[in-house]
């Protein structure tokens, strides 16, 4: 096994962030497969991301099976729009 360079983990980080961001919730599955990434790299990133809070592990997602990676802006409570 050769030890991840640190620029491409700080991009993959950056690229499942957002797409959690966009997405809400996935799984690490889904994720190593949507883009072609290795399960354990994929692993490392989202344990990274989970330390930054930005995402959150093992959560419930109400008529889905499984449990689920949840980006943390979905768990905030939404802002009031001043019009």
């Amino acid at each position: 096994l050769h030890a991840e360079r640190p620029q491409r983990g700080r991009r993959v980080e950056r690229l499942l962030e957002r797409y959690a961001a966009a997405a809400v919730f996935t799984r690490e599955r889904q994720l190593a497969r949507l883009f072609s990434l290795p399960a354990d790299e994929v692993s490392r990133a989202v344990g990274r991301l989970i330390k930054a809070n930005a995402l959150v592990a093992n959560c419930a997602v109400s008529g889905w099976p499984d449990r689920w990676l949840i980006h943390t802006s979905a768990l905030r409570p939404a802002r009031s729009r001043v019009e």
